[in-house]
């Protein structure tokens, strides 16, 4: 590429570093027993929380954490349709874990504060998404992303990586 075109081509390239660099990382968080949940779960769950913080920052995963609108009892029910170890690790708190190839996966239910003191919190399922994301420590663990990748940002948390 000859210089004087450098200048019109440099941003498309960095767009496209940035992209593939994107790509790679979500790539991370949709391993395939990451999408046997998402068909066991109908599609209807969405990675949450610090491994899309990562994925967006582009570092490591360390593990990856997943929330439905699905109760406990229901989730239980149906990973057990599609012979997917769970362990009641939370049911009080709406937190099933699910064992694949020696890898733990939670999935806790929507939920919603109904009362608080700052530390503590009573909450209620709920099948919003939207109430989910507020109710959680830092905006930047606020993030979710569905089965085809799509991020959703109920709390501008991708302003705060």
């Amino acid at each position: 590429m000859c210089i004087s075109h450098a200048r019109y081509y440099t941003p498309f390239l960095l767009a496209v570093q940035q992209f593939n660099a994107y790509t790679y990382h979500m790539k991370q968080l949709l391993t395939k027993p990451v999408l046997e949940l998402f068909t066991a779960l109908n599609g209807n769950a969405r990675i949450v929380g610090g491994a899309v913080r990562d994925a967006l920052m582009k570092i490591p995963i360390c593990d990856i954490d997943m929330a439905t609108p699905y109760a406990p009892q229901d989730v239980i029910s149906l990973l057990d349709k599609h012979n997917i170890r769970t362990i009641p690790t939370g049911l009080k708190h709406g937190t099933v874990s699910a064992l694949i190839n020696d890898t733990l996966y939670e999935m806790t239910t929507l939920r919603r504060d109904e009362k608080t003191d700052g530390r503590h919190a009573t909450v209620a399922f709920t099948d919003s998404y939207e109430e989910d994301a507020r109710r959680r420590d830092f905006t930047m663990n606020a993030l979710y992303v569905d089965k085809d990748g799509r991020v959703f940002d109920y709390t501008n948390g991708r302003a705060d990586i």
